[in-house]
């Protein structure tokens, strides 16, 4: 065998070697590109399952809230009077609160339902992504509102600020409590879900 023989034999083998690593990066990165992709859509179910409970828990206390009203008008009282509504003063804060976070819902369920990672592109998935991340922050001042002004509410018409110092501090500690669960429950079950989406899509864009 000459020298020229033993060259060529040997350039054969090499781009065989790296023809098999290509063949293998390849296969990697296609595997990389299908884990992310399932991770985005794990994230995005996450997100929607929780969107609905909260949309079904809104509409049955809608329901229950607007059967009780009916009952107390046809069956109770004919008529609603100004007293009626101090004593009511709750659930005229709460109905449109409560009709307002079922919109906020569907409206992002909707926005998720839009977001596919085979049919989108990245640059799409990032930019809802980044639009529901910052509403998922709204959302979270949203609530922190609600329940400071909830608070007053309660503080000032059940006549709390006439309590001893050790129960007003125990009503003020209860509603920082449930600020903070609810706060919490957004940041862990809704933020968290739409960071992950970003972060593979920003990883899908670099193999892509």
């Amino acid at each position: 065998m000459t020298h020229f023989e033993e060259l060529q034999k040997g350039w054969s083998a090499l781009n065989e070697e790296l023809s098999q690593q290509e063949v293998v990066n390849d296969k990697a990165i296609i595997d990389k590109i299908d884990k992310l992709r399932t991770n985005i859509n794990t994230s995005k179910r996450q997100v929607i399952r929780r969107n609905n409970l909260s949309i079904w828990i809104g509409i049955t206390f809608v329901i229950l809230a607007v059967c009780a009203l009916l009952y107390y008008i046809l069956f109770e009282e004919n008529t609603v009077s100004s007293d009626d509504i101090k004593d009511n003063i709750y659930w005229i804060f709460t109905l449109p609160v409560v009709c307002i976070t079922i919109f906020w819902d569907y409206w992002t369920k909707k926005q998720l339902q839009s977001v596919d990672p085979i049919n989108s592109t990245v640059v799409e998935i990032m930019k809802r992504t980044s639009r529901l991340l910052r509403c998922a922050v709204y959302e979270i001042y949203f609530i922190i509102f609600l329940f400071v002004v909830g608070s007053i509410l309660i503080y000032i018409k059940e006549g709390f600020y006439q309590e001893p110092l050790i129960h007003q501090c125990l009503f003020i500690g209860i509603y920082c409590l449930l600020t903070t669960t609810a706060t919490i429950y957004i940041r862990r079950y809704i933020f968290n879900p739409l960071e992950r989406i970003r972060k593979n899509a920003e990883d899908l864009k670099t193999l892509e």
